[in-house]
């Protein structure tokens, strides 16, 4: 009985469990801080080369090749003025020959005629003194006529040479063979396409862009095509000339042409070059961004909405984004120069919870 009353006294004086509410640990954030700065607004894309001029070379005389460039195979590089293909020059000869035989003959008529007309006018002078001769007794038509005929030789020469010098095929501008189609020994027609080439001048690359995009850069604008070559990274520079003056039915996109002067004066070592097919991807410089904030993409959300930290408290600001790149969204208004915002994802939030944080890089 003792025992059992000094169980029941001790159940009823001890104490009830001191009840500790749970401690609530804020989240812990990574954020950046923010400046502004002025972005210079770069344009990306990607195109394939092409040649700015590219030709078929085509005889203007028919004849038999003698002779052909010792480049003149496909992938030969040749320069201004080099002697492409030699056609048989002895027919073409011949007709120069004849051609000056021709004007040779003409002017002796043209001479006769006039020696003709001079006696004509001293005969009609001692018989008609102080009376002029009528045309035809001074032999105007015939000297007309002689001349019409010596300007027909010449005509005919300056052809017969033209010709001539046709049998000597070349071209204005260094260049590249991208087909050959014809050899030494073989028969060429006039209008005949004997090969195509094209100039290395200049490299052309039609770059598809979203004409929003359009509104960033200016026409002519700076630019930089890069490619991977033989294991090479290979950069270029070169300049946005034009736009390809439609838009793509298909696509909606609007072209803009980017010139590279001198391709291959700019290759590495004559090891590689610019050359026509060639995928790059292009970097065109744009307008200045003045006094805006870049922040990460995925520190934006619902479109317009950035979470910055003020005194350990998470805010919601709505921002103005004036453009969006692949890394980066440019702030024009919504954020200060140096505020916290944050770069970590959260399943909830409430405007002014509690926030625990760390700084990422910048």
């Amino acid at each position: 009985m003792i025992g059992a009353g000094s169980a029941i006294f001790l159940f009823l004086s001890r104490k009830p469990p001191i009840k500790e509410k749970p401690q609530v640990i804020a989240p812990l954030v990574k954020v950046v801080v923010v400046h502004q700065q002025d972005i210079p607004v770069i344009i990306q894309g990607y195109g394939t080369v092409k040649p700015k001029n590219q030709i078929q070379l085509i005889p203007q005389v028919s004849g038999i090749i003698l002779a052909t460039h010792t480049h003149f195979v496909s992938g030969g590089f040749f320069r201004a003025g080099d002697l492409l293909i030699q056609i048989d020059p002895t027919d073409y000869k011949l007709a120069l020959q004849k051609a000056q035989a021709i004007v040779a003959g003409t002017r002796v008529i043209l001479d006769l005629e006039k020696a003709k007309a001079e006696v004509a006018r001293k005969e009609w002078a001692i018989l008609t003194p102080n009376i002029e001769p009528p045309p035809l007794v001074a032999r105007e038509p015939q000297i007309k006529q002689a001349r019409a005929e010596l300007r027909a030789a010449q005509a005919g020469l300056m052809a017969a040479k033209l010709n001539l010098e046709r049998t000597s095929l070349s071209l204005p501008f260094d260049g590249c063979i991208v087909e050959k189609k014809v050899d030494a020994g073989q028969y060429v027609m006039a209008g005949q396409s004997v090969g195509t080439v094209y100039g290395t001048k200049a490299m052309e690359v039609p770059i598809p862009l979203e004409n929003k995009k359009l509104a960033w850069f200016n026409i002519p604008a700076s630019a930089t095509v890069k490619t991977n070559y033989a294991g090479e990274q290979l950069a270029f520079t070169g300049q946005v000339v034009r736009t390809g003056g439609k838009i793509d039915p298909a696509t909606r996109l609007v072209s803009v042409v980017i010139e590279v002067i001198s391709p291959f004066q700019q290759g590495i070592a004559d090891k590689a070059s610019l050359v026509p097919g060639m995928f790059v991807e292009a970097s065109i410089q744009g307008k200045i961004l003045h006094q805006v904030i870049p922040i990460p993409r995925y520190a934006v959300h619902q479109k317009n909405q950035v979470w910055i930290i003020q005194e350990d408290r998470l805010l919601v600001r709505e921002v103005k984004i004036i453009r969006y790149d692949q890394d980066y969204a440019y702030v024009a208004a919504g954020l200060k120069d140096k505020d916290l915002i944050i770069t970590s994802s959260l399943d909830a939030v409430t405007e002014g919870m509690k926030i625990r944080y760390v700084r990422g890089s910048e």
